[in-house]
């Protein structure tokens, strides 16, 4: 095939010479996938650090963030330690409105949601009778189901109820292009026994309840 061993060996040096620059540019295209596969994916407090921050930020003087629920991503936060304030779903599923993750306005953290076809409630723990807190929350309705909710406070035996949000229509952006619903309210303590309380998003009307953060704020200046 070859006009003399000295042209076959030349060719097989070429080959040899290709063969290994393939192999180095395989290697090193693996191995960059492969150290990106390996790097640690972001947390939810790194997620969701520009909205907490926000957070902090809008808060009047004397009041701090105590604890922050993203609830499509998160079924708990907080109680690490025994008397900690925490916040716990008790029930529904998770969803991402994906569309909602490029909306201006709104944070991702309000694209995600908790929903359950009647209701979602959560239970809150770690309450201390001698602090005053608020509660907050935000709502989406952002693929337009007709949602009107209301929110219910509990004792845990629900003897004791409050609605410190009657019923309202959650705002919608497919049809309206409104943004996330953020509502407040001080924690009644009327209803907190032994440190706990109930809080539920109760649908009215509408596809499904559903809510997208929760937060608590303690405060130490006058309602």
């Amino acid at each position: 095939m070859f006009a003399n061993d000295s042209n076959e060996r030349k060719y097989r040096r070429l080959t040899l010479t290709a063969t290994f620059i393939v192999a180095l540019f395989v290697s090193a295209t693996y191995s960059s996938v492969y150290a990106q596969d390996e790097q640690e994916p972001p947390t939810i407090e790194e997620l969701n650090a520009a909205r907490i921050e926000a957070l902090q930020e809008s808060l009047p003087e004397g009041s701090e963030l105590a604890a922050f629920l993203d609830c499509g991503r998160q079924t708990e936060v907080g109680g690490s330690e025994e008397g900690d304030l925490k916040i716990e779903i008790l029930n529904g599923e998770s969803y991402c409105f994906a569309g909602g993750l490029d909306v201006e306005g709104a944070f991702a953290s309000q694209a995600n949601v908790q929903y359950d076809a009647g209701s979602v409630s959560a239970k809150i723990s770690g309450l201390d009778a001698g602090k005053k807190y608020r509660v907050a929350f935000s709502w989406w309705d952002y693929d337009d189901g007709g949602r009107t909710q209301m929110v219910v406070a509990k004792s845990p035996d629900q003897r004791s109820v409050r609605m410190p949000v009657p019923a309202i229509r959650v705002p919608d952006y497919e049809t309206s292009g409104q943004l996330p619903g953020v509502k407040e309210f001080p924690l009644p303590m009327t209803v907190v026994k032994d440190g706990e309380m109930l809080l539920t998003f109760q649908l009215i009307t509408g596809s499904n309840a559903l809510v997208s953060e929760i937060w608590i704020t303690e405060t130490s200046s006058e309602e």
